[in-house]
């Protein structure tokens, strides 16, 4: 066998690896990922930077849902989230406040208020916010079970590819039932 033949080897062995480490890391990320129930959040009042590092420790794993105390502020200004009472957030401040900072990952601020306009004409934050955690956390199992059936690189593909048109007719349905609204 020839010298480049055996790099040639080599190297996609060690792509395989990589590439098997790196699902693996995404799986355990999955494992990993844990809303509070509504009755968890701290009822106490929190400042700002206490409610974001709060809300943070949730997402170590998840950088693009992580919020800042800036996010935070323009929330409360764009009244999605109720001005806190004497600079302390309640519990369900901080429940909206973990719906937006999920929810900012695939939907913009006018489609946000609008699910928390329609969740105060159907429901309490805390029947609104336990519903979305179980759905959260159906979801993530979800795809956790189907994540862990196989090891192989193009079954990774494979989930990923289904992950991704998921996605996509998640978000083109969600187009159309906010488009209802802006014609109201």
């Amino acid at each position: 066998m020839s010298r480049d033949n055996c790099s040639s080897i080599a190297q996609f062995i060690k792509s395989i690896y990589t590439n098997t480490m790196k699902k693996e890391k995404n799986i355990q990320a999955m494992q990993g990922f844990h809303l509070p129930a509504y009755t968890e959040i701290p009822d106490v009042g929190l400042y700002l930077e206490q409610v974001v590092k709060y809300i943070n420790s949730f997402f170590c794993d998840f950088e693009e849902m992580k919020i800042t105390n800036s996010m935070v502020s323009n929330y409360v200004k764009s009244k999605l989230v109720s001005n806190p009472h004497k600079k302390m957030y309640s519990r369900d401040q901080i429940a909206v406040l973990f719906f937006i900072a999920i929810a900012k990952n695939v939907l913009s601020m006018e489609y946000i208020r609008i699910c928390l306009q329609e969740r105060t004409t159907l429901s309490t934050i805390e029947e609104a916010y336990s519903a979305f955690v179980k759905k959260m956390h159906d979801t993530v199992y979800g795809y956790k079970e189907a994540s862990s059936a196989s090891c192989d690189f193009s079954a990774n593909e494979e989930i990923a590819l289904n992950n991704i048109t998921i996605a996509v007719a998640n978000k083109m349905y969600l187009e159309r039932y906010f488009a209802q609204f802006k014609k109201a």
